[in-house]
């Protein structure tokens, strides 16, 4: 394979952000995605995640509601107003009927709960 053909599969190749303050959650959720073949970047804080991000690359973001440094329901709001296209679905253990319903307003694909 040239290089250019290994370049191009990188970047079509969809990337799973994963936004979550607890490592053990980020650990375990990163694993089974590199099982099923998908690419991952875990980060614990909203900034690690916006510094991460690859404008133009097909992926999703699966975020925990509760962080240490920033809302879930906020970083949502966040990357619309910031124009990303990136699709969100959630994954909290602190999970109640009023903040995924704001979720889901929000345009979140999903609310799941740990």
């Amino acid at each position: 394979m040239s290089e250019l053909a290994s370049v191009e599969q990188v970047v079509t190749e969809p990337l799973i952000y994963l936004l979550d303050a607890d490592s053990g959650t980020l650990e375990r959720v990163d694993e089974l995605l590199a099982d099923a073949g998908l690419a991952a970047v875990a980060c614990t804080s909203a900034a690690a995640f916006f510094d991460s991000f690859q404008a133009g690359r097909v992926g999703c973001l699966v975020l925990d509601l509760a962080l240490g440094d920033a809302n879930g329901l906020a970083i949502q709001q966040e990357i619309c107003d910031r124009g990303l296209t990136l699709p969100v679905v959630f994954l909290s253990k602190f999970a109640d009927v009023s903040a995924g319903v704001a979720a889901m307003k929000a345009g979140a694909l999903d609310f799941l709960t740990k």
